[in-house]
């Protein structure tokens, strides 16, 4: 079975996680299962998360790390030798929580036209149907 790990990253990477893993951040193969499954979860970088930027990397440093966790590997690398890892919050997590005329709502901003529609619509029609009964 062969040992060799091949490794392929890009010029630029996004990622929305503080947590960076290796699977993140390259495109990993190799013929062991196992070995390849543990390297693909090894962390990488813990990045702020309050904190969007962009952070430069070297294919060196990856080496150096898998060479840690996995001693018996050959590495390939293919591609970059230096890279950007731009972190950017996702909107999920950008998104505030607050109040509507129908209720609670999540939303990032004014709510549109056809939502506030949307929710005078089905909170008139819940109102009809439970002062119909």
């Amino acid at each position: 079975m062969s040992n060799t790990l091949y490794l392929q990253l890009d010029q630029n990477i996004e990622v929305t996680n503080p947590h960076v893993y290796l699977q993140d951040i390259a495109a990993l193969s190799m013929a062991d299962a196992k070995k390849l499954n543990r390297l693909r979860v090894m962390q990488v970088m813990v990045l702020d998360p309050d904190k969007p930027g962009r952070y430069v990397m070297s294919v060196s440093d990856l080496l150096k790390m898998i060479q840690k966790t996995e001693p018996s590997v050959d590495i390939s690398p293919i591609g970059e030798t230096d890279f950007i890892i731009t972190y950017k919050i996702s909107s999920v997590t950008s998104m505030i929580f607050r109040f509507s005329p129908s209720g609670w709502s999540f939303s990032q901003g004014p709510m549109s036209r056809r939502s506030q529609w949307t929710s005078r619509v089905c909170s008139s029609s819940i109102w009809a149907v439970r002062s119909s009964r």
